[in-house]
């Protein structure tokens, strides 16, 4: 270490990646698994844009059916029905966007009228429980508490 106008600097030769890596383990294992995330959902998807691009076989599958480039986009454009299919989806998701803020809206003023608390509470806890436990956990007391028989779980 080597102090330079109040700076304490590392003198030395510099660490390659792999030095890093083990160096920063902790931090890199904290990093993991938003690298998992972000592989499941933004790149496994990819090879399904390849469906767009061959006409598609059940019987061979994706990766084994005919390839023909942008003939299909072609039929698309030359039925007609590229600017209603675009219109319907755009309208579709307007339409669910502004549905579901408006009814969370709803739902919200008509909780905050309520005036049997205990109703209040519950009905917030059930809606937002979900959201803070896994929803495995959720499905389980869900059906043990509609289940018509009782069940019953060891814990040691």
């Amino acid at each position: 270490m080597k102090k330079e106008n109040g700076v304490t600097k590392q003198v030395g030769k510099k660490l390659n990646f792999w030095q890093k890596l083990w160096k920063y383990r902790v931090l890199t294992l904290m990093c993991v698994p938003a690298m998992i995330f972000f592989f499941a959902f933004n790149y496994m998807p990819l090879p399904g844009i390849y469906v767009a691009f061959v006409k598609y076989n059940y019987r061979d599958g994706i990766f084994g059916s005919k390839f023909v480039g942008l003939q299909n986009f072609e039929f698309l454009w030359e039925s007609g029905k590229l600017l209603s299919l675009t219109k319907n989806t755009i309208l579709y998701n307007l339409a669910f966007i502004l549905l579901g803020n408006l009814l969370a809206v709803v739902v919200a003023i008509l909780l905050n009228e309520m005036r049997c608390k205990w109703f209040k509470k519950v009905s917030q806890t059930m809606m937002f429980l979900p959201y803070f436990i896994s929803q495995v956990l959720v499905g389980f007391l869900v059906f043990n508490l509609l289940t018509k028989t009782s069940h019953t779980i060891l814990v040691r």
